[in-house]
């Protein structure tokens, strides 16, 4: 398709399902890959570039056709953000409660139609009453959701230390307040093994803002880059007030390397996830409030 009423600044998001593709004035042509089968909804987003701070976007117009099911190597034709099918968004505001001095406060939100199309209602940064575009409740319909969210990150330098974020889902967007959970706990990293391979050990207290399901991440860069993803939920917990988790021993699993692991002597960056659920147990549903906290560094097995 091809994306028209683009000023020399603006840049478009078109999605289709769960395809997603990017227009602007100098390249307003754009395709869409890997298009779900079956009814889909397309929606379209305007956004001017903010030069004086790129953080803060804010779209000012939208398209949104539902029920589509357009056939393989075929064409939507223009999408014309001047034309009548396009239309101004409301404004609603988002306000983050329980941050701290240092941390730098943004908000963000996203909007999700019933047949998956999708679109980015812009992000803010400042603290106090955040705007983002919202869909006007004249143009939604069941199923639809607002996806609005709030962070708090705080850096050294130019490095996250750590970051707390809270979200809420709603259909109809309304001015909205949330509060972020308390401050993340610093995880223990410690090295259980150094040969074949690092086997790190992230041990994390258990805090009840964040209390259903915990990530791990390493991370090595480099010729050999490495990552280690190790998940845990709540009911493999149990009760228990540590979070402990351990990358395997796999050399006794057939067709393992050990040089997939981490390497010995290598800057590795950790990253500790906790998420908890407030309303809706995770699930992405109208109604749903869940919170994050996220813990970063570095550590040399």
């Amino acid at each position: 398709g091809t994306v028209a009423g683009l000023g020399a600044t603006d840049q478009a998001q078109v999605s289709l399902g769960a395809a997603s593709a990017l227009a602007t004035f100098a390249t307003p042509n754009f395709t869409l890959s890997r298009v779900p089968t079956g009814l889909v909804d397309l929606l379209a987003s305007r956004t001017p570039l903010n030069l004086s701070n790129p953080l803060v976007q804010t779209p000012n117009k939208f398209i949104l056709q539902r029920g589509l099911n357009p056939a393989d190597n075929s064409s939507l034709g223009t999408l014309d953000f001047n034309g009548a099918s396009a239309f101004d968004p409301d404004s609603k505001t988002l306000t983050v409660v329980g941050g701290q001095a240092g941390e730098t406060i943004t908000a963000g939100a996203t909007f999700v139609t019933a047949n998956r199309g999708f679109a980015s209602l812009g992000t803010a940064m400042g603290g106090g009453a955040m705007s983002y575009a919202a869909i006007p409740s004249s143009r939604t319909v069941a199923g639809d959701l607002h996806i609005v969210s709030g962070q708090a990150i705080t850096l050294q330098g130019f490095q996250p230390v750590f970051g707390r974020a809270v979200s809420t889902i709603f259909r109809d967007a309304t001015n909205t307040q949330v509060t972020l959970g308390a401050v993340p706990a610093t995880p223990t990293i410690s090295n259980v093994a150094g040969a074949p391979y690092a086997r790190l050990r992230m041990q994390l207290s258990r805090q009840s803002d964040y209390n259903n399901y915990w990530t791990a991440t390493y991370s090595q860069a480099g010729t050999n880059q490495r990552t280690v993803s190790i998940s845990m939920t709540e009911a493999y917990l149990g009760s228990g007030n540590t979070v402990d988790v351990t990358i395997p021993d796999f050399t006794a699993v057939s067709g393992w390397l050990n040089t997939w692991g981490p390497a010995t002597g290598v800057s590795t960056t950790w990253a500790s996830g906790a998420f908890g659920w407030v309303v809706g147990g995770g699930q992405t549903a109208e109604g749903s409030i869940s919170r994050t906290g996220l813990r970063y560094g570095n550590v040399t097995p």
